[in-house]
C-alpha cells in the first residue's frame, strides 16, 4: 500500500487530468472559440490529441516513479550523473515536436514587446511569485500539510540537488535553468493553455493550466505555490503574447531556487529554519 501522501499525489494527478479533459470537452458549450491567430489553424484537433497523449503519458510515467511503500527511495537518489543526464535528455527530446511546431507558427499580433517592458514584467512576476510563496510559509501552510499528510518537505529533484555530488548538481541545475523553462513553457503555456483557451476562454484555461502545472510536480507541499506560478505564467503570456517572457520568468525563478539550494548548507542554522 503506498503511503498516504502518495495516494493524495495520485488523486491530485488524476484530478488535474480529468479537470483538463472536462474543460476541453465542455468548455465550448458556454464559451465561443478564441482564436490563437487570425486565419491560422492552431491549435488544431491534432494538436489537442498530441498534447492529451503527451500529458497523459507524462503523468502516468511520473506516477510510476512514486514510492509504493514507506521508506522507499525516490528514483533520483539512485541515479548516477551519467544516467541522470541521459534521463533529462530523453525527457527534453519528448518536448521537441511541440517546440518545433510552436516555433514555426507565425507571430501573434501585438508581440512587439519592448525590452524594458519585458524586463519589468519578468521582475514583477518573479516578485509576485516569491511574495506568494513567502506568505504561505509565514502562514505555516507547508508545515500544516506535512503534519496532516506526513509528506516529504522537498521534491525528489530538490533533495537530489541538496544531497548529490557536483556532477549531479550541474546536470540538475542545467535542467532547471535551461531545459525546464523552454520545454515546460512550450508545453503548458504554448499548447495546454492555448488549447483550453480556444475551448473555454482565458480564465478557465488559466486556472486549469495552473492546477495541472502544480500537480505534475508531484509535491503536496509545493502544489499551491507551483499552481500559483502556473497561473501567473498564463497571465503574463496572455498580456505579452510571447512565450519569451514566461520563459524568462521561469529561468530567473529556477536560477534563484538553485542558488538558494546550493547556498543552504553554508547558511547559519538559525537562518535556515527562518527560511
Amino acid at each position: 500500500m503506498p503511503p498516504f501522501y502518495v495516494q493524495l499525489v495520485m488523486i491530485l494527478l488524476a484530478g488535474s487530468l480529468l479537470l483538463s479533459y472536462g474543460v476541453y470537452a465542455f468548455g465550448r458549450r458556454s464559451q465561443p472559440a478564441v482564436p490563437f491567430l487570425a486565419n491560422n489553424p492552431f491549435p488544431t484537433v491534432w494538436d489537442a490529441l498530441y498534447t492529451a497523449i503527451f500529458v497523459t503519458v507524462f503523468v502516468g510515467s511520473l506516477a510510476s516513479t512514486l514510492p509504493m511503500s514507506a521508506g522507499e527511495e525516490g528514483p533520483m537518489q539512485t541515479l548516477s550523473a551519467r544516467s541522470l543526464l541521459l534521463s533529462m535528455l530523453l525527457q527534453t527530446l519528448l518536448y521537441v515536436p511541440m517546440v518545433v511546431r510552436f516555433a514555426l507558427l507565425p507571430k501573434r499580433e501585438g508581440t512587439g514587446i519592448g525590452l524594458g517592458r519585458g524586463v519589468r514584467m519578468v521582475l514583477a512576476s518573479v516578485g509576485v511569485i516569491l511574495l506568494f510563496s513567502c506568505l504561505l510559509t509565514a502562514l505555516h501552510v507547508d508545515t500544516l500539510i506535512m503534519q496532516l499528510t506526513n509528506c516529504p518537505e522537498q521534491q525528489d529533484v530538490v533533495q537530489s540537488m541538496m544531497d548529490g555530488n557536483t556532477a549531479q548538481r550541474l546536470v540538475l541545475a542545467a535542467a532547471a535553468i535551461i531545459m525546464a523553462p523552454i520545454g515546460e513553457e512550450v508545453c503548458f503555456r504554448g499548447f495546454v493553455y492555448n488549447i483550453l483557451r480556444q475551448r473555454a476562454g482565458v480564465w478557465a484555461a488559466t486556472l486549469t493550466t495552473g492546477v495541472l502545472f502544480g500537480a505534475i510536480h508531484a509535491s503536496l507541499v509545493q502544489f499551491l505555490p507551483l499552481a500559483f506560478f502556473g497561473i501567473v505564467q498564463c497571465i503574463i503570456y496572455e498580456r505579452s503574447k510571447t512565450l519569451w517572457v514566461p520563459m524568462a520568468v521561469h529561468a530567473v525563478f529556477n536560477s534563484l531556487s538553485v542558488l538558494f539550494i546550493l547556498l543552504m548548507p553554508y547558511l547559519p542554522e538559525t537562518v535556515q529554519h527562518a527560511l
